[in-house]
């Protein structure tokens, strides 16, 4: 095997070895960290922001823990599309 192949083998031998090093690491940063606040904090915080700040709450949605919300993307191009200036 002639030296630059040599060298262009062992540096590729020398970056996969360090990424399988570093995707050990990040795996041991992976961890889940549970808090001891009240299940429906976040919303309350977030109610409590859109009033201080002015805005309406119909402007957000705070799902609850394994809640899902589909979004009908026809119904908001169609309020698109009526609504003035493009403004819901």
């Amino acid at each position: 095997m002639p030296e630059a192949d040599e060298t262009s083998l062992q540096m590729a031998v020398r970056h996969v070895t360090e990424a399988r090093r570093v995707i050990e690491q990040q795996r041991k940063r992976i961890a889940i960290q549970l808090t001891d606040e009240p299940i429906d904090a976040p919303s309350l915080a977030l109610s409590d922001a859109l009033n201080a700040a002015g805005i309406s709450a119909k402007c957000f949605l705070a799902l609850r823990p394994g809640q899902v919300w589909e979004l009908n993307v026809a119904a908001v191009r169609n309020a698109y599309a009526v609504a003035p200036n493009g403004k819901i």
